[in-house]
């Protein structure tokens, strides 16, 4: 049976992001900062379909969301650092409810994707499934809100690996990292029988 190693989980979720990239992340990309906000903000691709993530969030919410941030357009567009940038996403939803640390990380990962804004982050940042993921690779307790790649195993710190890929990968495989160890030769666990969705 094939062995799941840090490198093939890498190079698996690569493999699956090409043939199916983020839709909403793609939609963002190709439209006028206006529009990229509002549609980043409410989790739609181009046919309107909304990303998993954002499933369970109210639509009333996500609209009001959304109107915050399109009238915070100029500072989105001034912005020099995701961090930045997400401190913008952030204060926007500082006065809606069921607007969660993870709607306001995809948000600005989505905004910043933009060509207008062009800002990714440059550290990993930890939500619930992804802190978890972490805490399992780490083995201990993390109790920041982000990590450096450089935290990671060796082979984490491939150049052509993004933090948010990363973040991604966490969030996916955190059961394996938690429950098994998985390592860079023998120490390693089975390929999943069911392909994971991308988180």
């Amino acid at each position: 049976m094939p062995k799941l190693t840090y490198t093939r989980i890498i190079n698996e979720y690569k493999k699956r992001r090409a043939i199916k990239p983020d839709s909403v992340l793609e939609n963002c990309k190709n439209v006028a900062l206006h529009k990229a906000i509002k549609y980043a903000a409410l989790a739609i691709d181009a046919h309107g379909k909304m990303h998993p993530h954002q499933y369970r969030r109210k639509k009333l919410a996500l609209e009001t969301f959304a109107n915050a941030l399109q009238k915070n357009e100029k500072k989105i567009h001034r912005a020099e650092t995701f961090k930045e940038l997400q401190s913008i996403v952030s204060s926007a939803s500082s006065n809606i409810g069921d607007i969660g640390p993870l709607t306001i990380y995809d948000t600005a990962v989505r905004i910043g994707a933009n060509p207008n804004v062009n800002l990714i982050p440059k550290v990993i940042y930890l939500h619930a499934g992804t802190r978890k993921g972490a805490e399992g690779l780490l083995r201990g307790k993390i109790n920041t809100k982000f990590i450096e790649k450089s935290m990671l195993p060796k082979e984490f710190h491939r150049k052509d690996l993004s933090c948010d890929e990363i973040e991604n990968i966490l969030c996916i495989y955190k059961d394996y990292f938690c429950n098994k160890p998985i390592g860079s030769g023998s120490d390693c666990i089975p390929l999943p029988r069911k392909r994971r969705s991308i988180c």
